[in-house]
């Protein structure tokens, strides 16, 4: 599927930032995975969340924390390849 049909823009990736219009908190992990090495895991209980924005992929910590101050989420890193993205208790 064409990332615009999920919510994002094109050509934000040039720039070093994903653009998005109230995608998948879900999706924008599985794009931001792959701009960072080892896995982001998201809770299911959190997985359809509604975000918009520009998120930085050159520092992916940066933006995980971002979410986790904007978003009822937890981040929690379990190894230093391993996030688990999960409801905020």
């Amino acid at each position: 599927m064409p990332a615009e049909a999920q919510g994002f823009e094109a050509g934000g990736w040039a720039e070093g930032v994903i653009v998005g219009q109230n995608i998948r908190l879900q999706d924008l992990l599985s794009e931001l995975s792959r701009y960072r090495p080892g896995r982001i895991v998201c809770d299911p209980s959190v997985a359809e969340l509604r975000v918009s924005g520009h998120f930085l992929v050159g520092d992916t910590d940066r933006t995980l924390q971002f979410l986790a101050q904007t978003q009822p989420i937890s981040v929690t890193y379990r190894t230093r390849y391993w996030v688990a993205v999960g409801a905020s208790d």
